[in-house]
């Protein structure tokens, strides 16, 4: 079976969790405030781009559904 390229949610779903995990180190470890700046308003804008509600942005809830290694669905309340 040839595996299915990555589709477009797939590609914002893992640039959404790789820059939160960039935002939780830089908070940690209290580097870069005007990166980390950036960074929080990237995150804020792209998970309203994906639909997210601001409670779930405010606290870094996001959840998908995956099959078969790609997103299928996220779970927004």
């Amino acid at each position: 079976m040839i595996p299915m390229r990555p589709t477009h949610l797939d590609r914002q779903w893992e640039e959404l969790i790789a820059l939160c995990a960039k935002e939780q180190e830089f908070t940690r470890e209290h580097r870069h405030p005007k990166l980390l700046m950036f960074l929080t308003s990237q995150i804020n804008q792209l998970a309203k781009e994906l639909g997210f509600r601001e409670y779930q942005i405010q606290h870094r809830e996001f959840r998908a559904v995956k099959e078969d290694g790609h997103v299928v669905r996220l779970l927004i309340e």
